[in-house]
């Protein structure tokens, strides 16, 4: 199978400039990761038996509950916020590059990947992705657009027990193995370079 050298980029602006330096952006495979909320009418008590021994005050309950999120419209806004930056800064820098999508701490959703409340999350993530890409195709016809493994479908992971990196870890190699380039050697300029 492929072997994977790994650079997280954090999603930070300070780290921008140097992703631009380390990409072959042909070559590449991207994962852009997305953080679920948990459902509006979990109460802290739920929280507490989720998450024993963990402040619920320093969490993404806390923030969530603290930002005033009180409806679906403004969890939308959010989960929207979390992918289209990166989706631009892909578009420019990676123009064609393939990107799996990857949902994180799905320990927050009860039910984990099969809820219906990540069912929503995750069509909310797909459409705002969906809809950010036709936007930018509209305004920069000329790039190459991204390529969305499985059609901007994500997978759900949870770092606390492992759920779902399994998953991930196929979609990986598989979107790997379906990339033009894949089994050709890098050029001896750029591993100099580098």
């Amino acid at each position: 199978g492929p072997q994977f050298t790994v650079y997280d980029m954090s999603g930070m602006l300070l780290y921008r400039s140097l992703q631009e330096e380390l990409l072959i952006p042909r070559r590449s495979l991207f994962v852009l990761t997305w953080r679920p909320h948990p459902p509006l009418d979990a109460s802290s008590d739920e929280f507490a038996d989720m998450f024993p021994g963990v402040d619920p005050n320093a969490g993404p309950w806390y923030r969530v509950r603290r930002r005033g999120l009180v409806n679906r419209q403004e969890i939308e806004l959010l989960l929207k916020h979390q992918v289209l930056p990166f989706l631009e800064l892909l578009w420019r820098k990676a123009p064609g590059g393939r990107v799996v999508l990857a949902a994180t701490h799905m320990d927050l959703i009860k039910g984990g990947s099969e809820s219906d409340e990540f069912q929503w999350q995750r069509s909310i993530v797909a459409k705002a992705l969906e809809d950010g890409a036709q936007t930018l195709l509209a305004r920069k016809s000329w790039h190459r657009p991204v390529d969305f493994w499985q059609e901007s479908s994500s997978f759900g992971v949870s770092c606390l027990t492992g759920d779902g990196i399994g998953d991930l870890h196929r979609a990986l190699v598989d979107a790997a193995e379906s990339l033009p380039f894949y089994g050709e050697l890098l050029p001896q300029s750029w591993l100099a370079v580098r």
